[in-house]
């Protein structure tokens, strides 16, 4: 299973019974040539890089690693739920599925067919949960989804929703007014001006982030350190455009299941209300 859902510096239970040499060993296997990628980005020359690197990173010592299996979460769990009270304004819903990666699907059309999908539900204004429960039903005071590919395991498309304050709408009849919106995503695929908004709007987005050196910096590295090709930021745009409204179709139908849902209802604390 994945160890995304454990905190980033671990378990309190865990760290009291771990002892030095159990940091050296971690050190010592883990912090590795052959486990680190050297991102560098800007007006530079292979041979002046080649030069620095040496200097910098020649004397470190070549170290066996033993590269790290795939978490893959089980495919269909059932339904999870769990609720939680919190110092915030109003309820909050929080619709996480699992779903493949760039790493873990079968091929990367379905990783971008998920992308486009995360656009076309909460992406812009014109989204479908954003336009039509937040807007046009006045349901949510705010609205977003999420889907992050760049993982070495299976990832988490997320639809995040906040209650209009005050409201007599509970979140299950919330979460039911968004189940419809699904449904019919399911029955019928999005129509071609749809699709082709959200896709120039996520290449817009991907072009966009090229202004910044530390954004270019950050798409090579996080791809070759899942495994993938830095090549790919070169082949997204034309990948992107061979995704048809029957692929959104198809992963709205495969992966946004009660069987791969877990749901969080966050309500509001009693000193809060």
């Amino acid at each position: 299973a994945s160890s995304y859902g454990a905190p980033v510096v671990g378990w309190m239970h865990d760290l009291q019974r771990l002892k030095a040499d159990d940091l050296h060993h971690w050190y010592q296997t883990r912090y590795a040539p052959a486990n680190a990628t050297l991102i560098i980005v800007g007006d530079v020359t292979l041979e002046k890089v080649k030069t620095l690197a040496e200097r910098y990173f020649g004397g470190l010592p070549a170290k066996a690693f033993v590269t790290t299996r795939k978490s893959l979460e089980l495919a269909e769990p059932g339904e999870r739920k769990i609720i939680l009270h919190q110092a915030i304004p109003a309820p909050r819903l929080i619709m996480s599925f699992n779903v493949p990666s760039l790493t873990t699907a079968e091929n990367r059309r379905t990783a971008h067919a998920l992308r486009l999908l995360d656009t076309m539900l909460a992406g812009s204004n014109s989204a479908r949960l954003t336009k039509q429960l937040q807007f046009t039903d006045r349901l949510f005071s705010s609205t977003s989804s999420n889907y992050n590919p760049l993982y070495r395991g299976d990832s988490l498309f997320t639809l995040n929703a906040q209650l209009n304050a005050p409201s007599t709408v509970s979140l299950d009849e919330a979460q039911a007014q968004i189940w419809a919106l699904l449904d019919e995503l399911k029955a019928t695929p999005p129509d071609s001006v749809e699709l082709e908004r959200a896709r120039t709007r996520l290449i817009a987005r991907q072009i966009y982030d090229r202004d910044s050196i530390t954004n270019q910096g950050y798409q090579l590295g996080a791809l070759e350190s899942i495994g993938q090709s830095w090549r790919q930021v070169d082949e997204d745009a034309n990948e992107l455009k061979q995704v048809t409204p029957a692929d959104i179709q198809n992963v709205a139908q495969t992966y946004l299941t009660r069987q791969r849902l877990s749901i969080a209802h966050v309500l509001v604390e009693k000193t809060h209300e």
